[in-house]
């Protein structure tokens, strides 16, 4: 391994990495071993949740049992914006230490910092030079700064983040632009240059793969249930109707299917004149149903496993699709209720 092999010692080393693709407690246990595994280590500096999905209540709190036991050194979080954030720190015993979140002269995430700082998290910056995008490079305003200081573009971007004490990991292999990156702490920009580069905010993100997934709001409007439950009047089921009573009683609108491995059935009465609740419905009406319910839902829960490959035929290919979607949109589709 190149950090064993550098001679360094450990001490003197930062070693970060993320969690992926956990969706709760045990997955992310297991997800931690295999990190502290490959990295052939007894401990890791730091460690980040990759995105607010999935079960992150529970995926916190097995960060946080292995921080107590000394094999993760700090806890951090990426993606966290405002909503996600407060719920999170709400619910944890250890405030997060550091939010990885896109920030930039374009985007530069005041109202998020602001509350992180009330908090007690650091800020830290991917992609602090916007990737290039925006024409980043050619500027007016960063290349009239640039050139007073007799630095370049990339030094005045990070430069002006750094001096708000937002950590920064800017990413290249060129040793050039290492060195050029790392030599923004010896010189301060001006108060008015600060402010210059505060109005080229345009407050939005240039990387859509992580905001565009479907939000939860935390008090959602619209609720999804997809029922699993082996047995309709079992623990399960009960949980079910206290949950959709409850909601129901809060002003929420509730959506509720029951799945059994062969067909699917509306729990919430009749999907089509002249049809008992709990009666079979048709394959392609059933799948229309939930496709319909799905989009225009807040927030899903899965009561219980939901055992798509016992179905078979078409059912099986719309429960595929189903499920391929869901995974697309970072929700937990192995059973785990998730509702903020």
């Amino acid at each position: 391994m190149a950090c064993r092999k550098s001679g360094i010692p450990r001490e003197e080393l930062f070693i970060t990495t993320k969690l992926w693709g956990c969706h709760g407690y045990q997955d992310t246990l297991r997800s931690i071993e295999s990190s502290l595994k490959r990295i052939n280590m007894d401990y890791i500096d730091l460690l980040l949740i990759h995105e607010p999905t999935g079960d992150v209540h529970e995926i916190y709190r097995a960060m946080e049992s292995y921080y107590r036991d000394g094999k993760i050194r700090t806890i951090g979080i990426s993606n966290f914006m405002e909503e996600r954030y407060l719920d999170l720190v709400n619910h944890c015993k250890v405030i997060p230490a550091i939010n990885q979140v896109e920030t930039h002269v374009f985007r530069q995430q005041k109202k998020l910092r602001e509350l992180e700082c009330q908090i007690g998290t650091k800020h830290e910056s991917w992609s602090p030079l916007a990737c290039g995008q925006n024409n980043i490079w050619n500027n007016p305003v960063l290349v009239r700064i640039a050139k007073s200081h007799g630095r370049s573009v990339s030094q005045i971007a990070l430069r002006f983040l750094v001096q708000q004490g937002i950590i920064v990991i800017p990413k290249t292999t060129n040793p050039e632009h290492m060195k050029e990156n790392i030599s923004v702490l010896d010189f301060d920009l001006e108060a008015e240059e600060m402010q210059a580069i505060k109005e080229l905010e345009i407050g939005q993100s240039f990387f859509g793969w992580w905001q565009n997934r479907k939000v939860v709001k935390l008090m959602a409007k619209k609720i999804l249930i997809l029922n699993g439950a082996a047995r309709k009047n079992g623990r399960t089921a009960k949980l079910v109707r206290c949950f959709t009573e409850g909601a129901r009683s809060a002003g929420h609108s509730v959506d509720e299917f029951y799945l059994d491995g062969m067909n699917i059935h509306s729990c919430k009465g009749c999907l089509h004149a002249g049809r008992d609740a709990h009666s079979p419905c048709s394959q392609k009406d059933d799948m229309d149903q939930i496709y319909s319910a799905f989009a225009d839902c807040d927030v899903v829960v899965f009561a219980s496993p939901l055992y798509f490959w016992t179905i078979t035929g078409t059912l099986k290919t719309a429960a595929d699709r189903l499920y391929a979607e869901l995974e697309c949109l970072g929700l937990n589709s192995q059973g785990k209720a998730f509702c903020s």
